[in-house]
């Protein structure tokens, strides 16, 4: 029992505990053993092995014999440069022209992972001595098996701060190509090699990543843009009026997270735009006109604004006052402490529009239901906002609004100009909203619902 103890790694003591008490994996270490002996006897055979009629072990023991950073007989290399099995004659080619190989379009999948097992082989010396990201772009562009690419990138990430200048734009061209992808985890990998790469020719396209429908994509994409610091603010400002509240999300975080004086600055100026239209509902816009379209596009910015605020003051690094405000908006009540809180803030005056949501106060302005204020209405930035008050004008919209940066808005300056007000899709949308499954849902969910039930 002792030598069966001892030859799975474990000294003397009682079985199961090795000489300091501690207990072992056993199977780990017979596994481990088992590949030590398994490798070790591939590559004292290997040489043999070359001339077997099997055309696998062939090809494993040259495979093996490149990654050990051994060389070929010359005379046994002529003969697998013309072997019947394209496998073997790949890598004959990889172990007489290493890196300057020229990857063949049609080879096999299976001659690929060949390659890339020698190529992620640390005993090949791939770190420190270049010219491999040429052959694995070549690899990466004619295999589609996904975990290929993926296994690829995998190695260029692993390597992306030793390739010198001249492999450096391959790299980047690759992981431009993978941003890309159907899948997921190769996006996901393509951020990671950007990011470490951080050459300002790439940030604009990884900042319209953050755009991803994969919440993992968008956060990779996030980390990576980190890297860029305050450079990457300028794309970050471009994207931060985003229809889709999810992508706000991961800018703010970002942005957040770059946390030099810039960010914070252009955080607060976002903030701003937001508080300036809330002051405008609060202050009577809130009830211009009795019609319940209205009431819902105002209900729907309150509760999105609320969220952004929060985000953002988070990502300002005051966690603890959005914990207070999170508490008293469950509780329904906004007591004093959190009002303190929020005014005592850094440009604490612009939030006061966040109190009064918190407190639900009425209007301090006599209700005004004329057109100069639903006029007002159509410069705000929301788009919802701009949407409801197009429609509750009961009037032609004004021409320019056609040619609005936002479609939502054209499609609503369309429809009031080719179809009947009562069949506008903003009141399919209040209709939605009445129904108990949807009470719960966006805006911005509900258009998407509504356009898949008239499709």
């Amino acid at each position: 029992m002792r030598r069966f103890l001892q030859r799975l790694g474990l000294p003397g003591g009682s079985p199961g505990e090795t000489g300091d008490g501690s207990t072992p994996d056993i199977a780990e270490n017979l596994a481990n053993r088992r590949r030590e002996t398994w490798v070790a006897a591939r590559r004292n055979h290997g040489t043999a092995d070359l001339s077997s009629p099997a055309a696998k072990r062939r090809a494993f023991a040259l495979e093996d014999l490149i990654s050990a950073g051994k060389e070929v007989p010359a005379e046994t290399l002529g003969e697998l440069l013309n072997d019947s099995d394209e496998g073997v004659r790949i890598l004959a080619r990889l172990a007489s022209e290493g890196p300057t190989l020229r990857w063949p379009e049609d080879a096999s999948p299976h001659a690929a992972a060949a390659v890339l097992r020698v190529i992620a082989t640390r005993e090949a010396g791939l770190q420190g001595k270049g010219g491999w990201a040429r052959l694995l772009r070549g690899i990466y562009r004619s295999v589609k098996d996904p975990a290929l690419q993926l296994h690829i990138l995998e190695i260029l990430l692993n390597v992306v701060h030793n390739v010198d200048d001249l492999d450096a734009p391959v790299v980047a061209g690759t992981a431009l190509e993978g941003l890309d992808h159907s899948d997921r985890k190769i996006r996901c990998l393509s951020c990671d090699i950007l990011g470490q790469i951080c050459a300002p020719v790439f940030l604009a396209r990884v900042a319209k990543t953050l755009e991803d429908l994969d919440p993992e994509v968008r956060r990779r994409a996030g980390a990576a843009l980190v890297r860029y610091g305050d450079d990457a603010l300028q794309e970050l400002r471009r994207r931060l009026t985003s229809s889709r509240d999810e992508v706000v999300e991961g800018i703010v975080q970002t942005t957040g997270s770059i946390g030099t004086p810039a960010a914070h600055h252009l955080l607060l100026e976002n903030l701003e735009t937001d508080f300036r239209q809330l002051g405008w509902l609060v202050d009577g816009g809130r009830n211009l006109v009795s019609d319940d379209l209205w009431h819902l596009v105002v209900e729907d910015y309150e509760r999105r604004a609320f969220r952004h605020i929060l985000r953002v003051l988070e990502a300002l690094g005051h966690g603890d006052v959005v914990a207070l405000i999170r508490r008293d908006s469950r509780q329904g009540v906004c007591e004093r402490d959190t009002i303190d809180a929020l005014t005592s803030l850094h440009a604490g005056c612009f939030l006061r529009p966040i109190v009064n949501l918190l407190e639900d106060q009425q209007p301090t302005r006599p209700l005004d239901a004329g057109r100069r204020r639903l006029d007002e209405a159509l410069g705000l930035r929301d788009r919802w906002l701009v949407a409801g008050a197009l429609v509750c004008r009961h009037q032609s919209p004004p021409a320019d609004l056609a040619m609005h940066a936002d479609s939502l808005v054209r499609r609503t300056v369309t429809e009031l100009e080719n179809r009947q007000l009562s069949d506008h899709f903003l009141y399919r949308l209040l209709l939605l909203k009445k129904t108990p499954a949807y009470t719960s849902l966006s805006l911005d969910d509900l258009v998407v619902l509504d356009d898949s039930l008239t499709l």
